[in-house]
């Protein structure tokens, strides 16, 4: 077993040398090339329902989600994640009628009673989705 005889604290970036005592008493020497860059980094991101962090881990909540990288060299590095989620928005209407009204995208007349759903982008980009009932109020 390799054991360094004293230990180290390095806290900035260069290059270090090293001379450890190995198993059977000859000695070693460990040439390190540091690189100190800062401990973690930050990010905010949003989305609809869900989102995948840069590790790959998919998210469905709103929060603070420390996130762990792999640098071009095969280093560990950290980062958090301020991710906010936004969810699908539903509202209902009724409506009493005895003429055709049109849904609220305008794609689609309704002529007849019944439950309808329309779905378009609220304020925050993810889903709207309007629930109409219609009533068909005969004379």
């Amino acid at each position: 077993m390799i054991s360094p005889s004293k230990y180290y604290v390095w806290k900035s970036s260069g290059t270090y040398v090293d001379y450890i005592r190995n198993s059977i008493g000859c000695d070693s020497m460990i040439t390190f090339f540091l690189t100190v860059g800062s401990d973690t980094g930050s990010f905010k991101a949003s989305n609809c329902y869900s989102y995948v962090l840069p590790c790959g881990k998919t998210v469905t909540r709103s929060g603070l989600y420390l996130d762990t990288l792999t640098s071009y060299m095969g280093c560990d590095s950290f980062c958090w994640a301020d991710v906010t989620i936004f969810n699908a928005t539903q509202s209902k209407q009724s409506i009493l009628t005895c003429k055709p009204v049109q849904n609220p995208t305008k794609t689609k007349w309704f002529t007849k009673s019944g439950v309808y759903y329309d779905t378009l982008l609220n304020f925050q980009g993810c889903d709207s989705i309007i629930q109409t009932t219609v009533t068909w109020q005969t004379t």
